[in-house]
């Protein structure tokens, strides 16, 4: 069975489990860098809300182990687990008052995403942009975000300048730094994975946030790449590794930028999945000037995230 066969089947079995009278649709939905998914909605009674399926996380977790048949009833049933925790009054997200305190930012590489940009508030950060977001880990797949537009912002009555605001005081109150040495980190997947990793001589640190997704933004955090420097008495080399974390490298003198470019552009095109390349370039962070840069172009550093959302 191919991934189109396996789409029409699943659809298939799906409808006839929620009986005629639900639409069930697929729709193409842009997720970073451009990456186009197939997302599965089932609504049923003319819900004013339904979760959504991406269609290629289905056919991953689809092993053939089991019938069609069944994994329809398995989605079927984590669709209506949804719906129960689901707030579907119609103005769930239209007020945002109610959604103020679930907003949060993440980085993005701008160049990749201009066409999503062109609709979407958000704040350039050197080759990247920090767009915003809210949290619904009941009603969307995986992640559980829903991307703020322009639309939605001015039906809040909003600014790009409070979003931020609010976006950074949440995610930084919320989701707080984590920094590991590399070494730590590989004995974490040795576990995990049951396999020897082996590390370099080179001290690196992965910097993330507590969950470990969308972490990258936390190079923003007011004071976490000082605390850094000062740890390791030296300016720090940043890369920007994935939209989920960076890594920081002590400068000593080993490194030039262009060979930690070359190597981020190696990781993109190797390790990566399309969706979770953030940058090519590398950022330094100077411990005397208490700011990060991408050759002369300089991050004003800390002022930038604000000390309350008003």
């Amino acid at each position: 069975m191919n991934f189109e066969t396996f789409c029409a089947s699943l659809t298939e079995e799906l409808q006839k489990l929620a009986g005629e009278g639900a639409e069930i649709t697929v729709r193409k939905i842009r997720k970073n860098n451009g990456v186009i998914l197939n997302g599965l909605s089932i609504r049923e009674d003319d819900g004013p809300v339904a979760p959504v399926f991406y269609l290629e996380d289905c056919w991953r977790d689809y092993q053939g182990g089991i019938t069609i048949r069944e994994f329809a009833e398995r989605l079927y049933r984590e669709h209506k687990r949804k719906l129960l925790m689901i707030d579907v009054r119609p103005d769930a997200f239209s007020d945002f008052s109610r959604v103020r305190e679930h907003l949060f930012f993440r980085l993005i590489n701008a160049e990749m995403n201009a066409s999503l940009l062109a609709d979407t508030p958000h704040r350039r950060i050197f080759d990247l942009a920090a767009v915003y977001y809210f949290e619904i880990p009941e009603l969307l797949p995986k992640e559980g975000t829903a991307l703020v537009n322009r639309e939605m912002m001015e039906y809040w009555g909003q600014t790009e300048e409070t979003l931020m605001r609010r976006a950074f005081s949440n995610t930084v109150r919320s989701h707080p730094p984590l920094m590991q040495e590399i070494g730590e980190l590989l004995m974490e997947m040795e576990k995990e994975e049951g396999m020897k990793i082996t590390s370099g001589e080179e001290r690196l640190l992965v910097l993330t946030n507590d969950r470990k997704q969308f972490g990258a933004g936390v190079m923003l955090y007011p004071g976490v790449l000082q605390k850094a420097s000062e740890q390791e008495q030296t300016d720090l080399w940043v890369i920007p590794s994935s939209v989920h974390e960076t890594i920081l490298v002590p400068d000593r003198g080993r490194f030039a930028a262009e060979e930690l470019e070359h190597l981020i552009a190696e990781v993109n095109a190797t390790q990566l999945r399309p969706e979770e390349i953030l940058s090519g370039r590398v950022y330094r962070y100077s411990r005397e000037e208490g700011r990060l840069k991408m050759g002369e172009e300089i991050f004003p550093g800390d002022p930038l995230l604000p000390e309350s959302a008003g």
